[in-house]
């Protein structure tokens, strides 16, 4: 062997065998395996039987995709309107960067 590995050789021995190492391995090793463990509040629960689709056939896995149902765009309940698209009246803003072309604010 050469005379360069000797000298390492030994002191991995000895780091190995001290007192300290053993101590600091031994408490180390508790916190690194729980660690990895997951808290129950995040466990998945167990998997349900299938559901049975409009067909009779058995829905495995995820649900299927479905469309949203339809939105009345003309439906404006809790809406308050705070633009009139002709001015920029109830603004806080600088005349020099903002202003109304067509009904839409600029700046």
């Amino acid at each position: 062997m050469s005379a360069s590995y000797l000298p390492s050789t030994r002191f991995v021995r000895r780091w190995f065998l001290s007192p300290c190492a053993l101590i600091a391995i031994s408490l180390a090793l508790p916190a690194l395996l729980t660690a990895q463990s997951v808290p129950p509040a995040l466990e998945s629960p167990a998997a349900g039987a299938p559901a049975i689709g409009s067909n009779g056939e058995k829905l495995v896995g995820m649900p299927k995709f479905h469309d949203p149902a339809p939105y009345d765009m003309d439906e404006h309940t809790g809406y308050k309107q705070i633009f009139d698209g002709k001015s920029l009246a109830g603004w806080d803003a600088d005349a020099s960067i903002w202003r109304v072309e067509n009904g839409v604010m600029v700046g």
